[in-house]
């Protein structure tokens, strides 16, 4: 299978641990994938390249990286400024930001002030998934608090990556209704029974159902290490398809998840897998899902 093709990375991490603190990433931690410990150590534009040096990398989307509570958001934003200049990577960064906070309005001024910034990532109500991990508290979509926060994201034409659960797709769907002209990124397919069981496959798709006329809500196949580790392409076929038929190929677009799928498999095996669960698509539409549709969400101009 030719490796010539270009990519958009829509969905990767760095992290420096001397810089700062990940709980999440502490010595012998589980995540779901299981044991952190591969991936407990920096991971930087060099480890990147290296792990996707058979492909044409033509731009990457930055995503928080869940740093600890007591951390300055802005903090990993500035640095991923030094890297963008010395390095090139990455080509745009999304940002972290607690939109219930207080000072969320000093935050989001903080992460715009890059130009490279694109957005912020938010977490609400995924506590069941990201337990200690996550990076704001415990709080409903339909938390005034957060939701006025939200609105303040058109004012910087931020996007919002989402690290919805699908369960929550019904106030995923409020949320886009009641801020049209905001983009919405679902992160990680909206996180399908990992186990693949019929009934939670079931609920998955009629979720991905009830957002799909939301046309400013869009999906990152990233993040999914379906039926546990390795990862294998037969157990993320049928449920990519899905999602491509649901949402349709424009709204969704590839994403590595790397380090953090190092875990469940290879660059070259996940971008593979991915690439036969494409395969029925057009050229045009395959090229969007690995290329254009990221470039278009997040604003990066690519060469002709």
């Amino acid at each position: 299978m030719s490796t010539a093709f270009e990519i958009v990375d829509s969905h990767h991490h760095l992290m420096e641990l001397g810089k700062s603190s990940y709980a999440w990433l502490r010595p012998g931690a589980m995540h779901r994938y299981g044991k952190v410990d591969p991936i407990s150590r920096d991971y930087l534009p060099r480890d990147y390249r290296a792990d996707t040096s058979l492909y044409r990398i033509v731009a990457d989307v930055h995503v928080e990286g869940h740093r600890d509570h007591h951390h300055d958001p802005i903090d990993e934003t500035r640095w991923l400024a030094e890297l963008h200049r010395e390095t090139g990577i990455p080509t745009v960064c999304i940002g972290s930001a607690s939109l219930e906070a207080d000072n969320v309005a000093e935050v989001l001024a903080g992460h715009a002030a890059y130009a490279f910034a694109r957005g912020i990532r938010s977490s609400p109500e995924a506590q069941a998934l990201l337990g200690p991990n996550a990076t704001s508290r415990s709080v409903s979509m339909d938390d005034r608090n957060w939701r006025d926060g939200f609105a303040m994201l058109e004012k910087h034409g931020f996007v919002c990556d989402l690290l919805g659960l699908y369960p929550r797709m019904e106030k995923v769907v409020r949320l886009a209704r009641d801020f049209p002209r905001t983009t919405i990124i679902l992160n990680h397919m909206a996180y399908p029974p990992a186990d693949l069981n019929a009934e939670g496959m079931a609920a998955w798709r009629k979720s991905m159902e009830l957002v799909a006329p939301c046309g400013n809500v869009f999906m990152k196949v990233s993040g999914m290490c379906l039926g546990g580790p390795p990862w294998r392409a037969e157990n993320h076929l049928q449920p990519i398809r899905d999602v491509l038929a649901i949402l349709g190929p424009a709204r969704c677009m590839f994403g590595s998840n790397f380090p953090v799928d190092r875990l469940a498999g290879s660059f070259a095996t996940i971008v593979k897998g991915m690439r036969a669960a494409v395969s029925h698509l057009s050229e045009a539409e395959q090229r969007g899902f690995f290329r254009d549709n990221a470039a278009r969400v997040y604003g990066i101009a690519l060469a002709a």
